[in-house]
């Protein structure tokens, strides 16, 4: 499961609901450093 650069997903064939968990995940720690960074300022 990996994030390509524009963004959209490459989803394993066979694990999707596991690979749909996994890009959540990525995408909260993405928010969480983004809101890190903007609250640092």
């Amino acid at each position: 499961m990996t994030l390509t650069t524009n963004g959209y997903l490459l989803i394993e064939p066979g694990n999707f609901s596991e690979s749909l968990q996994k890009a959540a995940d990525k995408l909260e720690k993405a928010s969480n450093i983004s809101n890190h960074l903007t609250t640092a300022k």
